[in-house]
C-alpha cells in the first residue's frame, strides 16, 4: 500500500504520525523501498514529468499518463497532509507554475 511496506509507521510520516515530527526529515531516517529507494511516502510530495490525465483500464507498469496537458502529476503525499496521500496509488496535479513548501522532486536517470 505503501512504498516498501503496507505499514505506513515504517516508511515514512505525516504531521498527524507519532512521533509527530514537523517538516521534512532526513533521508534514511525509515527502511527503503523495494528498489532501495529510501523516504518514497510522507516526506515531499513529489512533482513528476507526467501530464494529468486518465489512465486506460488496461493492467500498465509505470503509466506515463498523456503527452501533453496543463497540469503536472505529483504523487504520494508529504509531512504536511494525511497518510492516505502517501499510498503508492495516489495522485493528483498542479499547474507547473505552482510552487508550494510540501513540493520537491527527485533526480532520477532511467536504468534502459
Amino acid at each position: 500500500m505503501f512504498p516498501g511496506s503496507d505499514n505506513f509507521s515504517e516508511v515514512g510520516h505525516v504531521f498527524s504520525s507519532k512521533p509527530w515530527k514537523e517538516g521534512m526529515i532526513e533521508v534514511g531516517s525509515y527502511k527503503p523501498n523495494e528498489l532501495g529507494l529510501f523516504n518514497m511516502a510522507g516526506n515531499v510530495t513529489e512533482w513528476c514529468w507526467d501530464w494529468w490525465g486518465d489512465y486506460t483500464t488496461d493492467a500498465q507498469t509505470n503509466p506515463r499518463g498523456p503527452e501533453s496537458g496543463r497540469e503536472r502529476v505529483k504523487r504520494n503525499g508529504s509531512w504536511y497532509g494525511l497518510i492516505y496521500n502517501c499510498r503508492t496509488t495516489y495522485r493528483t496535479a498542479y499547474t507547473p507554475e505552482t510552487s508550494f513548501f510540501e513540493l520537491g522532486f527527485r533526480v532520477a536517470k532511467s536504468a534502459k
